[in-house]
């Protein structure tokens, strides 16, 4: 018997009220409900993404979102077993925080729907406003805490360092 694998994306946008997330909501419909998409969003001005393969897979494999408690990493917070768009400050900075969790006995499926599917409709949606993307694997079985962490974008090199 397969274990189940989980791998959860975060990525944390410059500024609130973007309203690209649109996108996002219409593709995973976890997010349906939960996010407050702008009225001027129109997913027409943004064909260049709907019409891609990533975003076909993003659509198609959508349920990946929607994992049972009992196939998630133990001890696993609340607030990780669901897809969620919020906005967060850091340092008195305004960001936008995109959490998108990803759960399947495959771990193959997990990784394509994530690195070819969430990771690139991010990138193309926010482009130069995308200050910092990580993921965290785990498996159902294990704690939480004691998944793997891997950036994939670093803040350091978004973000101008202060001297």
């Amino acid at each position: 018997m397969a274990d189940y694998r989980y791998l959860g994306l975060t990525a944390y946008i410059k500024g609130f009220g973007h309203k690209e997330v649109g996108v996002l909501v219409e593709a995973i419909d976890a997010l349906k409900g939960s996010v407050k998409v702008d009225e001027a969003f129109d997913v027409n001005d943004y064909q260049d993404i709907v019409q891609s393969d990533a975003y076909d897979h993003l659509t198609s494999q959508d349920y990946l979102c929607f994992p049972h408690d009992s196939e998630i990493p133990e001890n696993m917070p609340g607030h990780y077993k669901r897809p969620v768009i919020e906005p967060v400050r850091a340092r008195e900075i305004e960001l936008t925080r995109i959490y998108i969790p990803a759960v399947a006995k495959s771990s193959g499926k997990v990784d394509r729907y994530i690195h070819n599917a969430v990771k690139p409709v991010i990138e193309a949606l926010f482009g130069e406003n995308l200050i910092c993307m990580k993921t965290k694997a785990g498996i159902e079985y294990e704690n939480f805490e004691d998944g793997e962490e891997t950036v994939l974008i670093s803040v350091k090199d978004r973000v101008p360092q202060i001297a």
